[in-house]
C-alpha cells in the first residue's frame, strides 16, 4: 500500500513539474502578434478592465490600418478599440468578435465587411495569428473546428506541434511583451503614402452579386449577436481597390442592410462627401494610412454624435490605456516626421521637438575640414559649444538636454546609460571611428557611420531602437 501511494505521488509530481515546464516555455514560444511587429489586439484585449469599450471596430488589416481609437478619444472622449487580426475572414471574426463580447459591451459594433470575401486565410502566417491569438476556451475550440481544416484541428488546439520550433527565432519581445501589447487599441499606425488611384467599379448603378449561404449566414448569426448582446450592429466597406465582384457583394450587403434595419457604409461611394484622396490616403491599393483613418474617423464621429450619447471618459483613470495610446499616436507621429527629414538641418530640428527620442550624437574624423558639412550652427541649438564641437565626440540628446558622454579617448572609460530594466547603452572608443563595440545597447552594435556626424536614435516610449543617420 505504501508503494503504491508513493508511486501516486511522483506520478503527480512528475505530472506537475512537466506542467511547470511546459508553461514556463508557453510564453516565451507562443503566438504574439495579430497584425505583425510584435503586436496584438487580443492581448490588448486581454489587458483592459471589464466594460470600458464604447465603440468596437471588427474586421482584418483593413480595419487596424484604417480605425485610429486615439481619433476618438482625443476629440470625444469615446473609448474606442479595434478587433482586427490580419485577414480576418467570416468564420475568425464572428469569434473573435465573441471574444470581444465575454469582458465588454459596446454600444456600437462596426464591422468592416470585406470579412465577407473570405472563409479562410489565404497565408499560413495569417491563419496562425487567427488561430493563436485567442486565449484557450469554448470559443477559441468552436473557432478552431469550424474555421480551420480537420487535419490542423489537434495542432491548433495543442498549440505546442505549432510554437516548438520558434524556438529558432525567439528575440528580446518574446521574453519580454512590446509595450504597446499592454496600453495600444488595435490599431496599426502608419503615415507612409502609395495609394494607387480611385477604384474602377466604386462609380455607377448597384450590380448586386448573389451572396452564398456562407455569407448570409454570417450576416444572420451577426445580427442574432447583436440582438443578443444588445448592441447596435454597423456594417461598413473601408475605401480601397475591389474587383467587380467584390463590389458586386458589397452592393448585396448594403441591400440585406436595407431589408433588415442594418446600416451599411461603402466608403467608396461617399468618398467625395469625406474628401477622400486615393494617392495620399492610402498605403496601397487598399488599405489606410493616418490620414485616410483620420477622414473616416470624422465621418464616424459624427455618425455616433448624430445617434448616441456617450460619456466623456477623459480624465478618468480607469481608461489610462487610451490615454498612454494617444501619447503613443503622438510620439509615433513625430518619429515619422523626424524619419522623413533628409537633410541635417531638419533632422536636427525635428530631433528637438520629440520628447520621447533619446539620440547618440558622434562627430568623429575630419568634419570641421569639410565646408559642404558645418553642423555646428544646427548642434548649436541643441545646447553644444563651438569648443566641444571642434573636440568631437559622443553626446546624449534626452528632453532638451545635451550631455558630452565620451570624449573619443582610448584611456577614457566606458560610459553606461540604462535606458530600460533590460537594455543598457554602453559608449565606449577602440581607436576606429567604426569599431563594432564604440556603441553597444546591451550586445547590438550601433557604431558611427563614418568621420562625420552619425546620430542613434531610441524610442523611450516604446523602447525600441529607431534608427542610425548619417550625415
Amino acid at each position: 500500500m505504501k508503494s503504491r501511494i508513493t508511486k501516486i505521488i511522483a506520478a503527480l509530481g512528475f505530472v506537475i513539474i512537466a506542467y511547470l515546464c511546459l508553461a514556463a516555455v508557453y510564453g516565451p514560444l507562443s503566438w504574439k502578434d495579430t497584425s505583425g511587429d510584435k503586436i496584438s489586439s487580443l492581448t490588448q484585449l486581454y489587458e483592459t478592465e471589464d466594460n470600458l469599450v464604447d465603440v468596437a471596430f471588427l474586421g482584418s488589416s483593413l480595419c487596424y490600418f484604417g480605425t485610429y481609437p486615439a481619433y476618438y478619444w482625443e476629440d470625444l472622449g469615446i473609448a474606442a478599440f479595434d478587433i482586427a487580426v490580419s485577414s480576418q475572414d467570416r468564420i475568425s471574426g464572428y469569434h473573435h468578435l465573441k471574444e470581444l463580447l465575454k469582458t465588454q459591451s459596446p454600444k456600437v459594433v462596426f464591422v468592416e465587411a470585406h470579412d465577407i470575401l473570405y472563409d479562410k486565410q489565404q497565408i499560413i502566417g495569417n491563419e496562425y495569428r487567427n488561430m493563436l491569438s485567442m486565449k484557450p476556451s469554448v470559443n477559441s475550440v468552436q473557432l478552431i473546428t469550424e474555421g480551420a481544416d480537420k487535419k490542423s484541428w489537434l495542432d491548433y488546439l495543442f498549440r505546442f506541434p505549432i510554437i516548438h520550433s520558434r524556438y529558432k527565432e525567439l528575440e528580446k519581445d518574446d521574453f519580454e511583451l512590446r509595450a504597446p501589447n499592454y496600453f495600444g487599441r488595435g490599431e496599426y499606425m502608419t503615415w507612409v503614402k502609395n495609394g494607387q488611384g480611385v477604384p474602377p467599379y466604386a462609380d455607377g448603378a448597384p450590380f448586386p452579386v448573389p451572396l452564398d449561404a456562407g455569407q448570409t449566414k454570417w450576416l444572420e448569426d451577426l445580427k442574432a449577436l447583436s440582438a443578443k448582446k444588445g448592441f447596435d450592429l454597423v456594417l461598413y466597406f473601408a475605401p480601397g481597390y475591389m474587383t467587380e465582384e467584390e463590389q458586386g457583394v458589397a452592393d448585396s450587403v448594403a441591400e440585406y442592410g436595407q431589408a433588415n434595419g442594418i446600416p451599411v457604409i461603402d466608403f467608396n461611394k461617399i468618398r467625395a462627401e469625406i474628401n477622400f484622396d486615393y494617392d495620399n490616403d492610402l498605403i496601397d491599393s487598399g488599405h489606410s494610412n493616418a490620414y485616410g483613418a483620420r477622414k473616416m474617423a470624422d465621418y464616424f464621429e459624427q455618425y455616433l454624435s448624430e445617434r448616441y450619447s456617450f460619456t466623456d471618459h477623459r480624465g478618468d483613470s480607469r481608461y489610462w490605456q487610451w490615454d498612454k495610446d494617444l501619447e503613443w499616436y503622438y510620439s509615433a507621429k513625430a518619429i515619422h516626421e523626424l524619419k522623413s527629414a533628409e537633410l541635417y538641418e531638419e533632422y536636427i530640428s525635428k530631433l528637438s521637438q520629440s520628447k520621447d527620442v533619446l539620440a547618440v550624437i558622434s562627430l568623429e574624423g575630419d568634419y570641421t575640414e569639410r565646408a559642404e558639412t558645418d553642423y555646428y550652427a544646427s548642434l548649436a541649438k541643441l545646447g553644444m559649444t563651438e569648443e566641444e564641437y571642434r573636440a568631437g565626440g559622443k553626446w546624449i540628446y534626452k528632453n532638451g538636454e545635451l550631455t558630452k558622454v565620451h570624449g573619443n579617448d582610448l584611456n577614457e572609460a566606458p560610459f553606461f546609460y540604462q535606458l530600460s530594466n533590460t537594455e543598457t547603452l554602453k559608449i565606449s572608443y577602440y581607436g576606429d571611428y567604426m569599431h563594432g563595440e564604440n556603441i553597444l545597447i546591451n550586445k547590438d552594435s550601433y557604431y558611427s557611420l563614418g568621420d562625420f556626424m552619425s546620430i542613434l536614435t531610441y524610442d523611450c516610449f516604446t523602447g525600441e531602437v529607431i534608427e542610425v543617420r548619417g550625415f
